[in-house]
């Protein structure tokens, strides 16, 4: 809330989660201020460790004949070898290449289609990585790697449930690994089994303690249950074990945030950018902390470095209109609203911080046209503007009123 002339700006700061949230399920928070939402993102996809390309050592190959011999031709453990070489310096179609040269050289190499699996994956090739891990699954059916990577990848293309008896098998198979139950906490953690994942992470931890990711999830979970003092006591495990692990301090930040120590959580913020300058969210998140705190000009500071990184963040467009609102610059604040808009007609939140605007100029006609398209998109702002002081100027006006009629009961029906 700022005060702009004789009218206060009741305007919508608000934070999205790391995960693709709905945008609408978020705006519906975003009435009074400067707000965050305290979802974060369970699945730390980048954090989850893939099997090392040829950790099988061997399998039942075919020996090398001497007409390959004579033709230079790899057999099956060679090829075998020059893909996993290729693929360890990221050239995944030429180890793609190798490991189906080794599969036809020996079809029944499981070893050729399990790393095979891992480089379609790479390449997010994900349900032809599946299938080859079914069929090094097929051949060898104890292959607790391959149970383990065909539940990542079933993670990436959201199929949760089969990720998880694909991970129970993993960890049936190797009740010693670490990364079998850390990734099937995470895959626990994103069908919102929260009390299940963190017996999965405190497994992870009774096996490799110093694994900060493990405690990073950990943290995350707690916080999806409301318990932020294990989940900071988990995210300051995470930062003790790795002290540059930017996803920790991305989270404390967060978690600071919501507990309203808004100093810490931008000295939290701080260090994560230091860590990672090109956190697009991080600055978001800190210019919603800087506005609540109604430091506007160093928001609008932080709103620019996001957008600078990301200029299809609707979200932080909608944020700077919001801050340059609240700093009086009425004008560069629709021009942010419209950008907003432009990136994202059904977005309701901008149009009706337009329609603020334009209230705020006198302008009855444009005010009600954006808020008429708000209420369309999110129909609870009919009751949100009955009250709200950027339309004082229309309380008794009839047209207002027309817009505006209806109870919170008869919107929610809606």
């Amino acid at each position: 809330m700022c005060e702009s002339g004789k009218s206060t700006l009741i305007m919508s700061f608000f934070i999205i989660s790391i995960v693709l949230a709905v945008i609408n399920a978020v705006a519906q928070e975003n009435t009074n201020s400067f707000k965050t939402n305290s979802t974060v993102h369970p699945q730390l996809e980048s954090r989850i460790i893939y099997e090392a390309f040829g950790q099988i050592e061997s399998d039942n190959s075919a020996p090398e004949t001497a007409e390959d011999a004579q033709q230079n031709k790899p057999d099956n453990k060679s090829a075998i070898k020059k893909g996993i070489e290729l693929a360890g310096k990221k050239d995944y179609l030429n180890a793609l290449k190798m490991f189906d040269l080794a599969i036809r050289n020996n079809p029944s190499s499981y070893v050729a289609y399990y790393n095979r699996g891992i480089v379609l994956d790479s390449i997010g090739r994900y349900y032809e990585a599946i299938n080859s891990f079914d069929k090094a699954i097929e051949l060898k059916s104890d292959c607790a790697q391959a149970w383990h990577n065909k539940s990542i990848t079933l993670g990436n293309i959201g199929d949760w449930q089969k990720a998880l008896e694909c991970s129970s098998q993993a960890v049936v198979l190797d009740r010693k690994s670490a990364d079998y139950f850390y990734n099937r906490g995470i895959v626990l953690h994103n069908l919102n089994r929260y009390e299940e994942a963190i017996q999965c992470f405190e497994t992870t931890l009774a096996l490799d303690s110093s694994m900060a990711k493990a405690h990073c999830a950990k943290g995350l979970a707690y916080s999806e249950i409301n318990r932020p003092v294990e989940a900071m006591n988990s995210f300051e495990s995470a930062i003790h074990y790795d002290k540059n692990f930017v996803d920790a301090w991305y989270y404390k930040a967060v978690l600071l945030n919501d507990l309203k120590r808004y100093e810490e959580s931008l000295a939290a913020f701080d260090h994560t950018l230091k860590l990672d300058p090109k956190n697009a969210d991080a600055w978001f998140v800190r210019g919603n902390i800087l506005g609540n705190l109604g430091k506007y000009d160093k928001a609008l500071e932080s709103f620019n470095k996001a957008i600078m990184i990301n200029p299809q963040d609707d979200n932080a467009w909608c944020n700077k209109g919001v801050a340059q609102g609240c700093m009086k610059k009425v004008d560069d604040a629709i021009l942010s609203f419209n950008k907003a808009i432009k990136i994202n007609p059904s977005y309701p939140a901008p149009w009706y911080n337009k329609s603020c605007m334009y209230a705020v100029k006198g302008d009855k006609e444009e005010s009600l046209k954006y808020l008429a398209t708000a209420i369309e998109l999110y129909p609870q702002y009919r009751n949100k503007a009955k009250s709200d002081p950027d339309f004082s100027a229309f309380k008794e006006d009839s047209d207002f009123i027309a817009l505006t009629v209806g109870s919170e009961k008869e919107t929610e029906i809606k």
